[in-house]
């Protein structure tokens, strides 16, 4: 959907301009005072002055697109303290694309495989008490997502057919498996971990890669105030 050429075009634009959230009344929708934080529901954040600024100074000229993201990756892991970083269509995108990263690797033929896993390392295993509700995103790569209950049983999975041990941000200092604990078995059976922390505050050095992870996923439209369709791969 696109606002009408001829409202731009209106005399009280100015004064439109400076009602908040008119644009979203023009279409029907009533904007509300968000309290909730960073929620995607709701939008996530609003973009800050120096995001604003740098797509109006973006869309003023083209590039290619390959040494953009080489660019942006490099200037990603310099901002984030890791060994590079990815800018995606989203955390959900990224999720995927990690998966499917853990699984086909750097092999264009397993690559065009996808969702087709058979014969590879196709299991994702998540603590069961960090289960929650983007795991789509992860299965959509063609994988299984095999929950563990104990440090036992995470070692006991570590079997050679798993791509992937992912691991909820935000639920990890209370977790039965904090990454703490998961870091020394998946070093011993050579298992990445993932931590998805889309909705975290972020730190330099980052805390999660410092403590082990091998990937991090951020929300670009939470505590970057970049907008609500990108999101961050750090590893």
């Amino acid at each position: 959907m696109t606002i009408r050429p001829k409202l731009l075009q209106r005399p009280d634009l100015r004064q439109r301009e400076r009602e908040r959230g008119w644009i979203f009344r023009e279409i029907g929708v009533e904007p509300f005072i968000q309290c909730a934080g960073v929620r995607t529901l709701y939008g996530a954040s609003n973009r800050s002055d120096e995001v604003i600024a740098a797509m109006n100074a973006a869309v003023e000229a083209f590039v290619d697109m390959d040494e953009l993201a080489e660019a942006a990756g490099r200037r990603l892991a310099e901002l984030r303290g890791a060994e590079w970083g990815v800018i995606t269509a989203g955390t959900a995108a990224t999720l995927a694309l990690a998966t499917a990263a853990c699984i086909a690797g750097n092999n264009p033929e397993l690559m065009l495989r996808l969702p087709e896993t058979s014969g590879l390392p196709n299991k994702v295993l998540m603590p069961s008490d960090q289960r929650f509700s983007y795991e789509q995103a992860i299965r959509i790569a063609g994988d299984e997502i095999v929950s563990v209950a104990t440090v036992e049983r995470l070692a006991e999975a570590l079997d050679g057919s798993a791509a992937m041990i992912c691991l909820l941000g935000r639920l990890d200092s209370a977790s039965v498996l904090p990454l703490r604990a998961a870091v020394p078995l998946a070093r011993e059976n050579g298992g990445p971990i993932l931590v998805e922390a889309a909705g975290l505050s972020l730190e330099k050095p980052d805390r999660w890669v410092k403590c082990g992870a091998d990937l991090v996923v951020y929300a670009g439209g939470k505590f970057f105030r970049a907008p609500q369709s990108t999101a961050s791969r750090a590893w």
